[in-house]
Parts: C-alpha cells; sequence; structure tokens
C-alpha cells in the first residue's frame, strides 16, 4: 500500500507543473516569447445575438504570419468559416479543426487542437476579431 501511495505521489508531482510553455532545448528565447504571449492571449467569446447577418473577415498573426478567417453568421448562427490566410504547414492544417468545433459549438471558447495549440488559438483570436470588428 506504502509504494502505491508513493507511485501515486510522484505521479501527481509531475503533472502538476503550471500551463505554461516549457522551452525545449534549442528553441530560441524570443520563439518561445511568442508562443508564450499566445497562449496568454485570452479569447473572448462573442454574443452572437448581437451579431448581424453577414460576412465578416478577422486575422491574427505571429512570428510573422497572419491567420486570417472569413464567417458567416446567418440567423445568429455562425454558418461556416473559411480560412483566408494560414502557413502552409502541418500545424496549420491540423489546427483548422478547431474551427469546426466553433461552428459545432456556436461559440468561440472550444478547446484547441492538440498538437497544433498555438495556430489553434490564433484562428480562434482571428474568429474573435472578425465578428467584433477589431
Amino acid at each position: 500500500m506504502k509504494r502505491l501511495f508513493a507511485l501515486f505521489l510522484v505521479l501527481v508531482l509531475i503533472g502538476c507543473k503550471p500551463a505554461e510553455v516549457e522551452e525545449e532545448e534549442g528553441l530560441p528565447a524570443d520563439l518561445a516569447a511568442e508562443i508564450e504571449r499566445i497562449h496568454n492571449t485570452p479569447i473572448n467569446d462573442v454574443d452572437l445575438s448581437l451579431v448581424e447577418d453577414g460576412s465578416y473577415e478577422g486575422k491574427f498573426g505571429y512570428q510573422g504570419v497572419d491567420y486570417g478567417v472569413k464567417v458567416t453568421v446567418k440567423d445568429r448562427r455562425i454558418e461556416s468559416i473559411e480560412v483566408t490566410q494560414t502557413e502552409d504547414d502541418e500545424y496549420a492544417k491540423m489546427a483548422e479543426a478547431v474551427l469546426d468545433r466553433v461552428i459545432e459549438e456556436q461559440k468561440i471558447t472550444v478547446d484547441a487542437t492538440t498538437g497544433a495549440t498555438t495556430t489553434s488559438l490564433a484562428f480562434l483570436k482571428a474568429v474573435e476579431l472578425a465578428l467584433t470588428g477589431r
């Protein structure tokens, strides 16, 4: 029983790190700081009952890349989200799945795509900015 408790304690201690971006070996400090900035950028939900029907464009960028979207609203619901600007890499392709969740859940505050968290957050912020006109 003591061994089981000790193992449990070790696992808890290992898993109890703050939700920060850990600097990986060889990752430039400026990139680590930029990633941390994105992870700390708030994603605010939008009250869709206040959004008129139409198409709205927004973009959010980091590391010199803009992530752009065109959000179409009909009957106070997000009908579609089209990617208008992105990086052509595996992370962007993976992150686009977050946009389907926004449509499905009809809110911006959805979970980011695992393995493409930072790019997912950029897309979510772009949707927010599109719908708020900022």
